[in-house]
């Protein structure tokens, strides 16, 4: 029972005593015939307003499944009421959250919802950090014509949106990860290679002169690279930390590496940690959805305040792991075993 519904039904009451001392007094029927009425509408108006909530309905979408910032996400809150009452004090509340970061805070908003109608809200949002953004309807309440009831309800829907971090360029190029010299003829900075030609790709501005198809380029007429064939095991690997004072940072660092290579035609790996079992999921990157799903997975995992784990961790299971970058904050580290 809501404390707010007191004022209502005292002031009820004492109209009703009004309307008993006057029918005494006065001995008029009409005004026991609206003492009746007066004694009756309470319980019409809860009837009514039970049979309304169990029939109102909220539903939650989004235009866009992820966004990258600096763009808004957007939510779509629908409410329906199917009914033949209106009600302009229905109360919903909801959450709006980074995981890494959540507030607990909620949020109170009143929506009218007129009799046979469909009420369309949206809602952006400026967001200052990447991660899951989680938007979640935590109850809701409607209370009666007279304000003698308020029903109670726990919706528990939530939709999640992820945010990549913003694209920006970075200067990142990875050491040297073998004995191989540079002039070699398959030589590849991100790892050694087979003779194994895997495809052919056009020109992109900084590609090597030694991987240029000559034949077919002048057969083309365009420069095309020869991409060749890379054991996995020796392609980059990034371990990111999910350091809370540098997360931010860190997803961003991670993003612009990431893309970057991605428009090399590189395949690289990401080291997610799981603090829950701690321990290592790799993630291999090829292309875009690669690199969002590995995000996703990055965004379901929890911070941790202690610097350096995800390092510390990584070279404790794998005492012989060869060599990785780890990711903290705008720094991006070589590590090797020795």
């Amino acid at each position: 029972m809501q404390r707010t519904n007191y004022p209502y039904r005292i002031t009820y009451a004492l109209m009703i005593l009004f309307f008993l001392f006057g029918t005494i007094f006065y001995r008029q029927s009409f005004l026991a015939i609206l003492l009746l009425l007066l004694i009756i509408l309470p319980v019409i108006s809860i009837a009514l307003a039970h049979h309304a909530f169990e029939r109102i309905d909220f539903l939650l979408s989004a235009p866009a499944t992820t966004v990258s910032m600096p763009e808004k996400p957007i939510i779509i809150l629908t409410a329906k009421n199917p009914t033949f009452f209106p009600f302009l004090n229905c109360e919903l509340s909801f959450q709006f959250q980074n995981m890494y970061f959540p507030s607990g805070l909620k949020n109170i908003i009143a929506l009218p919802l007129e009799a046979h109608k469909t009420l369309t809200l949206r809602f952006p949002f400026d967001v200052s950090q990447p991660g899951m953004l989680l938007f979640s309807l935590e109850d809701v309440k409607l209370t009666d014509f007279l304000h003698f009831y308020t029903f109670h309800k726990n919706l528990n829907k939530g939709l999640q949106i992820p945010v990549l971090p913003k694209e920006k360029p970075i200067s990142f190029v990875p050491a040297t990860a073998h004995t191989e010299s540079e002039d070699s003829e398959f030589y590849d900075p991100a790892g050694a290679l087979s003779t194994d030609i895997r495809e052919v790709r056009e020109y992109i501005p900084g590609d090597r002169m030694q991987d240029i198809h000559w034949k077919l380029s002048a057969r083309m007429d365009d420069l095309l690279v020869k991409q060749y064939e890379r054991s996995l095991d020796d392609s980059l690997l990034f371990l990111p930390e999910l350091y809370k004072e540098e997360i931010a940072d860190t997803l961003q660092t991670l993003y612009a590496v990431s893309i970057k290579l991605i428009r090399q035609k590189e395949v690289f790996r990401i080291a997610i940690f799981h603090t829950d079992v701690m321990g290592f999921v790799q993630a291999v990157i090829h292309d875009p959805e690669d690199l969002l799903q590995a995000f996703l997975a990055l965004y379901y995992q929890k911070p941790y305040d202690t610097p350096d784990l995800a390092r510390s961790t990584y070279q404790t299971i794998f005492p012989l792991y060869g060599a990785f970058y780890q990711i903290h904050g705008s720094a991006i580290d070589l590590t090797e075993s020795t």
